[in-house]
């Protein structure tokens, strides 16, 4: 496997290095289109491109975008053999995520107060929204044996915020940074507040409720797919996100675990965590045992 810089002087490169073909190119990028695809192709056998804005043309032999069922969002954007695997069933998630599904699901069924709560909003929180979240979680749990658990990465635009707030509340919440746990995380709470990105599949796979918030342009139709679903209760761009409004959601997830319960059946529903292994079965030709994986 050989991790490719997506510019033109590296694949120039890599034709010179790559003895014969490789037998896959993966692509994961939204800057780049049938040009460059176009330009892999003297060594790279089969493309596959990961998409979910459906917005360019590309020369792909495999196209995933979990965030359309539509086929034909895809029409002249694609060559006519172009396999495409559209949908929340083709999320690509890691296999930590269907290992802890059932016994996740599990728990949400029980009607046992809320005991942990995850703040997940991207490893960059480029709209430093983590600090007036711990701030809301913080209220609206007080005085509740609730524990908060907030995840950042390491370049994060308010890490340095939310390790003062740390330093002055030690016992607060927990800090994980660029941590490789999530998927044990997301297990063990019983309510996230995350942003509507490519994160929210792995909290359906968790049956995670969520209380969601939209960073980007993009992940307005993801938003509603979700919030249409049931699947989170969606506050809105990240400046409708006040802390008096995230409290109030936080609260009413609190106190209703009907609504929780609910909410995790949703979820649940929409992805199953088991997208790497149907689309693995597919680039191997095989079947999926069904006594291994229930997908």
């Amino acid at each position: 496997m050989i991790h490719l810089d997506a510019n033109m002087d590296e694949v120039k490169r890599l034709a010179g290095v790559i003895e014969g073909k490789a037998d896959l190119l993966v692509i994961d990028d939204y800057a780049q289109d049938i040009q460059f695809e176009e330009s892999c192709r003297i060594w790279a056998r089969k493309i596959l491109v990961i998409d979910d804005l459906a917005n360019r043309h590309h020369d792909a032999d495999y196209i995933v975008d979990p965030g359309t069922q539509s086929v034909i969002s895809y029409d002249s954007l694609v060559p006519r053999h172009c396999q495409r695997f559209l949908g929340p069933k083709w999320a690509l998630l890691r296999p930590e995520f269907s290992v802890r599904r059932q016994t996740a699901l599990g728990r949400r069924q029980l009607d046992a107060p809320v005991q942990r709560i995850l703040i997940a909003i991207g490893g960059a929180d480029g709209r430093n929204l983590t600090p007036s979240l711990i701030s809301a979680a913080t209220a609206a749990t007080a005085g509740l044996n609730v524990s908060l658990d907030v995840i950042l990465g390491g370049y994060a635009s308010s890490l340095a915020a939310v390790r003062e707030m740390q330093q002055q509340e030690p016992a607060s919440f927990d800090l994980h940074i660029d941590t490789d746990k999530v998927a044990s995380l997301m297990s063990s709470a019983d309510v996230a507040i995350g942003a509507c990105g490519v994160g929210s599949w792995e909290r359906c796979a968790m049956g995670l409720p969520t209380i969601g918030i939209i960073t980007a342009e993009n992940q307005k139709p993801l938003a509603s797919v979700l919030y249409e679903a049931g699947a989170i209760d969606l506050i809105g761009e990240s400046a409708e996100a006040t802390e008096a409004g995230i409290e109030a959601a936080i609260t009413s997830l609190l106190n209703n675990p009907h609504v929780r319960q609910t909410m995790s059946a949703a979820a649940s529903e929409l992805c199953d965590g088991g997208g790497i292994y149907r689309l693995s079965a597919v680039l191997d030709g095989t079947k999926i045992r069904q006594d291994l994986h229930d997908w």
